[in-house]
């Protein structure tokens, strides 16, 4: 009879044991994960495209304009029309370019590390002035290119532009494998 009991408590040990070690969630090799409210950290509600630079601080195209994210901190750049930022990207030399509603250009710190807008619509010939949203903005063998519905615009490095109308809308533009693609709806 003892030696039932004591068979009997070892395997409770044993059951309480293992119990234990599988009910503990493993962690090793899970990122930890920190969810910040919108509102605490007063940005807007929704974020349409997110990258990073090279030294880690992340940016967010987002409602309420261009957010930065240095991993203690939270800034928002505003463009000059108040409207949100669509999408973005980095260029080499650290300049953020970002499109926006009727809005494109790039951010670039001045002499104390503030990001400041630098607006390139001024490039754009005087009736291809009013568009909508730049929903892409990439770069691609040292020229830039932003997509809106209605048109593509091509900026080369002498400031040059080309401007593509869509037949239809332009429902995609993006690098695959190196190379350059953009998608009319009627093609």
């Amino acid at each position: 009879m003892f030696r039932q009991i004591s068979i009997f408590i070892i395997l409770l040990f044993f059951l309480f044991i293992s119990s234990k070690s599988f009910s503990q969630q493993n962690t090793i090799g899970m990122p930890r994960i920190i969810n910040y409210d919108y509102e605490k950290i007063n940005i807007g509600a929704q974020s349409w495209m997110i990258t990073q630079d090279k030294s880690g601080i992340t940016y967010f195209a987002n409602s309420d304009g261009l957010v930065t994210y240095n991993g203690s901190q939270w800034s928002l750049y505003p463009l000059p029309n108040k409207t949100l930022v669509r999408s973005l990207t980095i260029a080499q030399d650290g300049k953020v370019y970002v499109g926006g509603q009727n809005e494109f250009g790039y951010f670039f710190p001045d002499a104390n590390g503030t990001l400041v807008f630098h607006s390139l619509k001024k490039l754009l010939p005087e009736r291809e002035r009013f568009f909508a949203d730049v929903w892409n903005v990439l770069i691609y063998d040292k020229q830039l290119f932003l997509r809106c519905s209605e048109r593509i615009f091509r900026i080369d490095i002498h400031h040059k532009v080309s401007v593509y109308h869509a037949t239809s809308e332009w429902s995609y533009m993006g690098l695959v494998n190196g190379r350059l693609y953009a998608h009319d709806q009627t093609n």
